[in-house]
């Protein structure tokens, strides 16, 4: 165990270019680590337990030494030479974390911190709010449902490649993810993590063209998957992708409050619709998908 008297924790400043920085050495007996976020506190610990041998925390488990005692060291400083530290990818949300509940995440959260990540993916919830947009564009939820795919699949069907696979989500697992979503980000937000958010990328349930039966669109396929599993593009240029982008980061920061970065993930393992200005076709979708979040939410 560790005597909690003989660790001295402070947060001071960031560095000069505002990147993280900490610092720590030991006095007396005592360990002092001072670091400009929660994140960059615990890293500095972290980073003097591993340098010294007194432990290592893996997402396997842990294993800690901490002596009686520890000799007095000379400060030791580490700034980072960058910002953000960021954390996952996408498809992480698939293979690994479908079904953490909170106990799990407050390890994971843990881990994070003590390694020095401070810019994680934070997509729990996301379906909850598409499905608020739907039922505000008028689909059925049978329409709903044809659209999403089971949890352990949701980062294909974020991405476009797959839909209608695996299952269906229920109001509970929406609640559920909604709730977890909530405790993640006032987790990160304590320990000074800036969370990256979902939103809109451009991917509709089909029963959008029953609504809109002319508006442009284009036909995915990914990995063999047959017809009833393709995915549906609405076109950037279309005024309705700017409207569903927009009610997107409306009822994300009804719930969640407003949100530095967002992502919006396309054209995964996937060719682009062939048009005839293929480039140009690609920056008016960026431009779009950057409009259609910084209209409603301007220092995204």
């Amino acid at each position: 165990g560790i005597d909690k008297g003989k660790v001295q924790l402070a947060k001071i400043n960031t560095s000069a270019n505002g990147n993280p920085v900490f610092y720590y050495f030991v006095n007396s007996g005592v360990l002092y680590v001072k670091g400009s976020s929660g994140v960059a506190i615990c890293h500095g610990f972290y980073t003097f337990m591993k340098t010294h041998e007194y432990g290592i925390v893996t997402w396997a488990g842990k294993h800690i030494n901490w002596p009686a005692t520890i000799p007095d060291t000379e400060q030791f400083r580490q700034e980072s030479p960058v910002k953000y530290h960021y954390n996952y990818n996408v498809v992480t949300y698939g293979y690994t974390l479908p079904f953490y509940d909170w106990e799990r995440w407050r390890k994971e959260i843990d881990w994070m911190a003590l390694h020095g990540f401070d810019f994680p993916l934070a997509y729990a919830g996301f379906e909850a709010i598409g499905t608020r947009v739907w039922k505000r564009l008028q689909l059925t939820q049978a329409e709903i449902d044809n659209f999403y795919v089971g949890p352990a699949y949701l980062p294909w069907q974020r991405m476009g490649n797959v839909i209608n696979h695996d299952g269906t989500l229920t109001d509970e697992y929406h609640a559920f993810q909604v709730n977890l979503q909530h405790k993640l980000l006032d987790a990160f937000k304590a320990l000074g993590m800036t969370p990256i958010c979902p939103a809109f990328a451009g991917f509709i349930p089909r029963g959008i063209l029953r609504l809109y039966p002319n508006v442009k669109h284009h036909k995915l396929s990914w990995c063999g998957f047959p017809e009833k599993n393709h995915g549906t593009l609405l076109s950037p240029e279309e005024d309705l992708f700017m409207t569903i982008g927009g009610m997107y980061i409306e009822e994300y920061e009804k719930e969640f409050g407003t949100q530095k970065f967002y992502i919006a993930d396309s054209f995964n393992e996937m060719n682009i619709p062939t048009t005839a200005d293929r480039y140009g076709w690609l920056a008016t979708m960026g431009q779009r998908l950057y409009k259609s979040i910084t209209d409603k939410s301007p220092n995204a």
